[in-house]
């Protein structure tokens, strides 16, 4: 039964870590604490999948989860559907955000390494921001410049430590 409503649904998220999609009424772990935009904000269906990401990005550590049960069901952007007009003009930027990201700097947002591009997770855009912000990086391009300008100027990621 629950499989069927599932199917008729469009999920509200996936967990970074093993893509599990999650749907209306189901719990996850949700970062909560503001080290990046909103549109990075990681997501974990248990402590599990969070432990194993943390193993690879032990900066994760820092950031704050609580287990939080999704209260809505997923929205088709664009849709005629009522819906608050604060929230879509929110998802509007976000979505202008993200075709920002991928049209200008593609080498930040996909993984080419098996010659077939793939998103990478949030997680590791926010460590290739943590690095050359720190300056642990060989050498940074203009493109790395330009893209620490796009984040910076847009509050994509809060490194304060």
């Amino acid at each position: 039964m629950q499989e069927m409503q599932e199917m008729q649904q469009m999920p509200s998220g996936i967990c970074d870590s093993c893509s599990k999609s999650f749907f209306k009424n189901y719990y996850r772990l949700k970062q909560v604490s503001n080290e990046c935009h909103d549109l990075f904000k990681l997501e974990f269906c248990n402590s599990t999948c969070l432990k194993n990401i943390e193993k690879d990005y032990p900066f994760i550590k820092d950031f704050e989860f609580k287990n939080i049960q999704i209260t809505k069901e997923a929205k088709i952007f664009g849709s005629d559907s009522d819906s608050d007009s604060d929230s879509d003009s929110e998802s509007e930027f976000q979505s202008d955000l993200f075709n920002t990201l991928v049209m200008n700097y593609q080498n930040v947002v996909f993984d080419f390494s098996n010659n077939i591009p793939n998103i990478k997770k949030s997680y590791q855009i926010y460590e290739y921001y943590y690095n050359l912000k720190k300056n642990n990086v060989r050498e940074i391009t203009e493109k790395d410049k330009y893209f620490l300008k796009f984040a910076d100027r847009y509050n994509l990621f809060n490194i304060n430590k």
